[in-house]
């Protein structure tokens, strides 16, 4: 049950972000959660926009993993999971969700990432194809 204070934390998604400011551990988490439940996709998927920008990357480690999973499949989501692999901080979150994504298409698209210039993102997408080779993202 969420007080009335609590509520007005999913009224938009500028009200979600800014209720993000202190929120961290378990409350992050289940903050992030919740917000599935307020919103619909595209607000989803702003909010996950607006948190790849935070400058608490852990905070915007939960936010992306508890989001993206459901959001996969949408161009300007993955496109911004791939952009994320040459992260510093967020790269290994963007790595686990697309290869637990079982999309075939997304290996395809991590097949061409490996041997990119940024070492890093290509580390991480080989990381990706090993996860979704053994299932263990699923």
């Amino acid at each position: 049950q969420l007080s009335a204070s609590s509520l007005a934390a999913f009224a938009d998604v500028e009200s979600f972000m800014a209720s993000l400011d202190g929120v961290e551990g378990p409350e992050l988490t289940a903050h992030a959660r919740t917000s599935r439940s307020f919103f619909g996709p595209a607000e989803l998927e702003a909010i996950l926009m607006a948190a790849s920008g935070l400058d608490d990357a852990p905070a915007a480690s939960v936010i992306v993993a508890e989001l993206a999973p459901g959001l996969l499949g949408r161009p300007t989501v993955d496109d911004a999971l791939f952009e994320l692999l040459g992260h510093r901080e967020l790269g290994a979150t963007a790595a686990l969700i697309l290869g637990g994504s079982g999309d075939a298409a997304i290996l395809d698209r991590l097949a061409d990432s490996v041997g990119d210039k940024d070492a890093l993102a290509s580390k991480r997408a080989s990381l990706a194809i090993d996860i979704f080779l053994s299932g263990d993202g699923r």
